[in-house]
């Protein structure tokens, strides 16, 4: 054992020190003060994060605070990261005992580090991914050391597991850590995903010897296949989310113009780093942001922390929707013929409500209003991009703005996916005119005002979509190409909503289920007594649906064949959200809908 934490220690030891420091002369640096020899690294974790997050999160901060009031942006979050790579060189991660390299880990993935590194401009993808690699190094260091004291409890071995994973370092690796270690002898045994794997392995073992009881998880840890798309970290990413304000257009707008209009002084061309380097990023061409633009593509509108197209990016197998089987997916990988396998299985889609994706094939793209949010999946792409393979990326910008690009897209849209977005309020009752109002009587007050007020899946939007939908008029196949559109949501009436806009539009139609929504308020009722409440048909309803049918009693309600029962992505791709509604046993109203006459 103690050969072998000598030689965790060795990997850090033998860490390559950058050696150029040269800096692009177009952009002046202001000096940095040397941080690392009065705060530790998870201190320092935390004021990248601070930097990160200011102006979007509703949380008080924990951090030193030396940050707190300036603006987003990549450079100083880097500055931070090199800062704290020379605190591990000096402390040897002897100040990052027990879960602490967990949590500075998940920190600073948070803060949405990615390859541009502010002090080399040479394998600069390398250079990010090496402090991650120095903190996974010590996470297996002190399970070794620690994990197996009766003063370390499993709550703890559970929390660094879960933070290294959804940290983005999961199961699918982070890169060859003995690439980086040239001339390291004792580096041979660890690279990539084999560095992810012994973490978590070690985790479960240590679990295992207190009488942790979940056999499930303690099976995947030693497995090796809990990661990044797993429940508990997703839960981590979606309790982040929730604490971050909501990013209004007018926000969004006001945060684009001052961020691109700073003076470009030395003190304010570092605060504007990342508000041009976005839109450098919006304005690139699709040949430099995907390494083959003719490949369908996915797209998630408001994606939030980014979860299901980074999972769906890494699934390898030929997947159809069928939901009739236990999570509306099945394995395909049997067919040797993938491209007889596609045709045929789309031609089924048009009649039995089978969708094919081969998700291996696609490209992702996903824009959210929240910078920070955005940063972070593009973290996740860049410490991950032999699996990702020029194949995933992120815009921080509207939705109408990203579907506009799109239309530019070479390839075909084979999904766009709209996740819980925002609902806006109920419209009550009015007191003097006799017409309605929001409802601005309990809530959050964050919410859309009504629903042509902020709400996100506007007309314009929906009409975007349909267009976008249709198969390239080059395609080899065009009517098995048409794409499809999956909107999940909480809330009902907003479900019921955007189907009826939809379908307004009369270009497109629904896809019918083959495991619908029979009673919505049988449903609600059987969801209610598993929690307590409850006594007859329809008394289980959340509030909001009440009050929705206090205002109109007769609403077309989420039921019959166009509704799912059960998710419509494969386990794997869930965004953070669904996976919370499944831990709050929260009903979820899903539907999909296609181009007509396709």
């Amino acid at each position: 054992m103690d050969m072998d934490m000598d030689m965790d220690m060795d990997m850090i030891t033998n860490m390559p020190v950058d050696t150029d420091h040269s800096t692009p002369t177009s952009m002046p640096i202001p000096p940095v003060k040397e941080l690392y020899h009065d705060l530790d690294c998870l201190q320092l974790s935390h004021m990248a994060l601070d930097i990160a997050t200011s102006g979007t999160s509703t949380s008080t901060s924990t951090s030193t605070g030396k940050y707190q009031g300036e603006e987003s942006n990549q450079y100083s979050v880097h500055d931070i990261a090199d800062q704290a790579e020379k605190r591990i060189r000096l402390t040897m991660g002897s100040d990052l005992r027990g879960r602490k390299s967990a949590d500075a880990c998940y920190n600073f993935a948070l803060s949405g580090m990615t390859h541009t590194n502010s002090n080399s401009n040479a394998n600069s993808n390398h250079n990010s991914n090496r402090l991650f690699e120095s903190l996974i190094c010590i996470g297996i260091h002190e399970l070794k050391r620690v994990g197996n004291r009766a003063s370390f409890p499993p709550k703890y071995i559970l929390q660094m597991m879960e933070k290294f994973a959804a940290s983005g370092i999961g199961s699918i690796g982070i890169g060859s850590i003995g690439d980086r270690m040239q001339g390291s002898s004792s580096s041979s045994s660890y690279s990539g995903t084999a560095t992810a794997t012994a973490l978590y392995q070690l985790g479960g073992v240590c679990l295992e010897k207190k009488g942790y009881g979940d056999k499930v998880l303690l099976d995947q840890l030693r497995k090796g296949s809990f990661g990044f798309h797993s429940d508990r970290p997703l839960l981590w990413l979606w309790r982040f989310s929730a604490r971050q304000k909501k990013i209004t257009l007018s926000e969004y707008y006001e945060y684009s113009y001052r961020h691109l209009t700073k003076s470009t002084s030395t003190s304010k061309s570092m605060i504007s780093t990342s508000a041009r380097r976005s839109k450098e990023h919006r304005d690139r061409p699709w040949h430099e942001i995907f390494s083959d633009v003719n490949r369908p593509i996915v797209v998630d509108v408001g994606s939030g922390m980014g979860a299901s197209i980074l999972n769906l990016a890494s699934i390898r197998s030929h997947r159809k929707y069928d939901d009739t089987k236990k999570g509306g997916w099945s394995d395909d990988d049997d067919d040797d013929d993938s491209d007889s396998t596609h045709t045929r299985s789309r031609s089924r889609s048009r009649s039995s409500g089978e969708i094919f994706i081969d998700w291996s094939e696609c490209n992702y793209v996903g824009a959210d209003l929240n910078p920070s949010m955005v940063s972070f999946g593009n973290g996740v792409v860049f410490r991950n991009e032999k699996m990702y393979n020029g194949r995933v990326s992120f815009f921080h910008m509207e939705a109408i703005e990203l579907l506009t690009k799109l239309q530019s897209y070479p390839g075909n849209i084979a999904m766009v996916m709209i996740h819980f977005p925002s609902p806006y309020r109920l419209m009550m009752a009015g007191g003097g005119g006799g017409g309605l109002e929001a409802d601005t009587r309990s809530g959050n007050s964050q919410l859309p005002t009504s629903i042509g007020s902020g709400f996100m899946v506007s007309r314009g939007l929906l009409e975007l979509i349909s267009v976008l939908l249709l198969p390239k008029s080059n395609s080899a196949h065009s009517k098995d190409d048409a794409g499809v559109f999956l909107f999940q949501t909480k809330c009902e009436d907003v479900a019921v909503r955007v189907k009826t806009d939809c379908l307004s539009l009369r270009t497109m139609e629904c896809i019918p289920c083959k495991c619908p929504v029979k009673n919505i308020d049988r449903i609600y009722d059987d969801n209610g007594k598993r929690e307590g409440k409850g006594n007859g048909i329809g008394k289980g309803r959340p509030k909001r649906v009440e009050e929705w049918m206090k205002i109109d009693p007769c609403a077309e309600r989420a039921e019959g064949k166009m509704w799912s029962s059960i998710p419509l992505l494969p386990t794997k791709g869930r965004p953070e959200t669904e996976v919370q509604c499944e831990y709050e046993n929260t009903i979820v109203h899903r539907c999909m809908l296609r181009p007509r006459d396709y």
